[in-house]
């Protein structure tokens, strides 16, 4: 799967972005969206980290327009993240920052957490089918 994300990511136009250089949203709706987000975790929260994203995630993929969405744990550090998603496009990510699971998970992570996010956003030429 990794694979896949660098795949994928070197077929997007222009350069990956962190949050601060990225404008709001891309201005054409026809374009993927793809956020490569990296997060650290206290040691004593990685198992409540992963139960929280395994809810989230189970109703995130059921969501229209989600083409992708996992974390991964990195080999060197247990405490370390990296959640993947790929987005049809613009409207399905912002449709996605209002639902409920997001909130919720959001809110279970808050006290887990020992970094900012760490966000890159790719926006991609191109329409990719759900692989739901």
């Amino acid at each position: 799967m990794a694979l896949g994300a660098l795949v994928l990511l070197s077929g997007c136009c222009g350069t990956g972005c962190k949050k601060s250089e990225c404008p709001a949203q891309p201005a054409d709706d026809s374009l993927m969206v793809v956020l490569d987000l990296h997060r650290k975790v206290k040691p004593e929260s990685v198992a409540a980290f992963k139960a929280s994203f395994a809810r989230c995630k189970a109703a995130t993929v059921k969501e229209q327009g989600c083409i992708d969405y996992g974390v991964y744990q990195s080999p060197d550090d247990s405490t370390e993240f990296l959640i993947y998603e790929v987005w049809q496009n613009q409207a399905v990510l912002s449709a996605h920052w209002n639902t409920e699971h997001l909130k919720k998970h959001a809110e279970e992570v808050k006290p887990m957490v020992v970094s900012k996010w760490d966000r890159h956003i790719h926006v991609c030429p191109g329409k990719m089918e759900e692989t739901k």
